[in-house]
C-alpha cells in the first residue's frame, strides 16, 4: 500500500489512508485532446481544408477513482488539494509525476471498511518538459498501419479488431441548399454530385511494454509524433489507400501494470480523416448511432462505390 502515491511529497496511503482502485490510472495515462482545429469547408467538395500549421494540445480532464482505507486525515487531503491551484501527484507505481488541479468530488460509495470517491483533476501542462525519444522495439509483428510511413509495430502498437470497420465506413454526405415552401409538396434539393463530410475515425489500439519505462517511451513518442505540424498521412493495406488526417483525441479502455512487470494498456486514438477520397473507393454504410449497415440476410455489410469527380 505504501510507496505508491505521493501528493507534494507525502505518501497518500501512510497520512491519508487511501490508495488509486485498480484500473484507476486510466485517466492519467490518457492523451490530452487537441485544442480546436479552424478549418475551411467547400460544398462542392468533399472533407475540409484545415489549418495544421500549428497544433496544441489542450488541458485534459478525468477522473481519479480513490479508496479510503479509515477515517483518518481525509478532511485534510480534501484540505490539501484545496489550498493552492496545483498539487503535485507522485504516482510512483507507473513512473508519472505531474501538477493536478482539483475539480470536484465526483462521486462517494460506501463498501462495509472501505469508502471509494471519486476526485475529478485537470492535467493542465500536457508533455510538460518532454524530451523526445524515438520508439524502441519490443516485437510486434503485426504490418499494414502505418503513420507518416512508420509502422505502429515500430511504436510496439497493434492494430485491435474493429478498426477496420472505423477506416472504411461512410462519411455522412455534406448538405446543400434545400429549398422547402410550406405551401408546395415536398422540396427542393440543389445540387449536382454526392460530397462527403469529414469522418472521425477511432483507431483501436493496444500496447503490451515490457517495463513501464519502455510504454512510457513509446506512448508519448506516438503522442508526440500525432500533434507535429502539418498533416500527418495513414496507410492501410488492407484498402491500399493513404489519408490525410489529424488527431483529435483518445480514450483509454484497460491499464495495467501486471504481476510479471508487463504493462498492458488498450486504447483508441481518434484520428479526423479530411480528404479521403481518390479515384474509385468503397465505403460501408453506417446508421446514425455509427453501427455498420448489414444487408437482409444479415450476413454481408452494404458498401457504396463511389469515384473522385
Amino acid at each position: 500500500m505504501k510507496g505508491r502515491l505521493l501528493i507534494n511529497g507525502i505518501d497518500a496511503y501512510e497520512r491519508y489512508g487511501v490508495i488509486v482502485e485498480h484500473y484507476g490510472y486510466k485517466g492519467v495515462v490518457q492523451y490530452p485532446p487537441l485544442k480546436k482545429v479552424t478549418f475551411n469547408t467547400w460544398s462542392e467538395d468533399d472533407g475540409i481544408d484545415p489549418d495544421l500549421s500549428n497544433p496544441v494540445l489542450d488541458t485534459r480532464e478525468f477522473d481519479l477513482g480513490l479508496f479510503r482505507i479509515n477515517d483518518d486525515h481525509i478532511d485534510e487531503l480534501l484540505d490539501v488539494l484545496a489550498d493552492k491551484p496545483y498539487s503535485e501527484f507522485n504516482f510512483l507505481e507507473i513512473g508519472c509525476c505531474i501538477n493536478l488541479r482539483l475539480i470536484s468530488q465526483s462521486n462517494k460509495e460506501v463498501l462495509r471498511r472501505l469508502e471509494r470517491f471519486t476526485l475529478k483533476f485537470a492535467h493542465d501542462t500536457p508533455l510538460e518538459d518532454y524530451v523526445y525519444t524515438p520508439p524502441v522495439d519490443i516485437g510486434v509483428k503485426q504490418n499494414g498501419y502505418e503513420l507518416d510511413g512508420v509502422s505502429f509495430a515500430e511504436y510496439g502498437i497493434s492494430i485491435l479488431k474493429g478498426s477496420d470497420e472505423e477506416i472504411s465506413k461512410s462519411p455522412a454526405v455534406k448538405k446543400n441548399l434545400l429549398t422547402n415552401i410550406e405551401s408546395k409538396v415536398g422540396a427542393t434539393y440543389h445540387g449536382t454530385r454526392v460530397v462527403f463530410e469529414k469522418k472521425e475515425v477511432a483507431l483501436k489500439c493496444h500496447i503490451l511494454a515490457p517495463n513501464m519505462n519502455t510504454f512510457w517511451r513509446n506512448y508519448l513518442a506516438l503522442l508526440h509524433d500525432l500533434t507535429q505540424p502539418d498533416e500527418r498521412m495513414f496507410f492501410t493495406d488492407k484498402l491500399s489507400d493513404e489519408y490525410p488526417c489529424y488527431y483529435k483525441n483518445s480514450t483509454v479502455n484497460k491499464f495495467d501494470k501486471l504481476t510479471n512487470g508487463k504493462v498492458w494498456c488498450e486504447f483508441s486514438v481518434i484520428l479526423v480523416f479530411y480528404s479521403f477520397r481518390v479515384g474509385e473507393q468503397y465505403y460501408i454504410l453506417a446508421g446514425e448511432d455509427g453501427s455498420l449497415l448489414l444487408d437482409e440476410d444479415g450476413i454481408n455489410y452494404i458498401d457504396i462505390k463511389v469515384y473522385d469527380n
